[in-house]
Parts: structure tokens; C-alpha cells; sequence
């Protein structure tokens, strides 16, 4: 793989373009092994998702907001 790849264990690799972040999927458990160069620098970590907590955020933003026009919202 070229520089900055990264190689799943368990996890899944959805993008992994060089120059942008990795983006990949765990399950609770699952681990994921993340390799990244920069120059002549090296990187290796290993990521395991040991707990998921769903939550939800209500989005108090009226409707009638600048970024709602711009989403073409009125």
C-alpha cells in the first residue's frame, strides 16, 4: 500500500485516499489497525471500539436561521 495506508483486522475500510483521513467501521470489539507516513515519519495504532452510547441532541436552531436559507429552507 502506499503511504499512509491502513489495514482492517476486523474493521472495515469505507475510504482510504491518500492525503485525506481514513475512514473506517468498527463494531464493539472489533479492532483496526491504522498506518500513516508523513515524510519520512511512521505511524502505527491500533483502534478497538470498547463501548457505543447512542444519544440524540435535539437541534434547537429555528428554521428560519441563515444556514436553514441556505440549505433551501424558508
Amino acid at each position: 500500500m502506499h503511504g499512509g495506508a491502513a489495514n482492517a483486522l476486523s474493521g472495515r475500510t469505507v475510504v482510504n485516499v491518500p492525503g485525506w483521513p481514513v475512514v473506517f467501521e468498527l463494531n464493539e470489539g472489533e479492532t483496526y489497525r491504522l498506518q500513516r507516513t508523513a515524510g519520512k515519519r511512521s505511524i502505527e495504532r491500533v483502534i478497538r471500539v470498547i463501548g457505543i452510547k447512542e444519544f440524540w441532541e435535539p437541534d434547537y436552531e429555528p428554521i428560519t436561521a441563515p444556514a436553514a436559507r441556505f440549505a433551501g429552507r424558508t
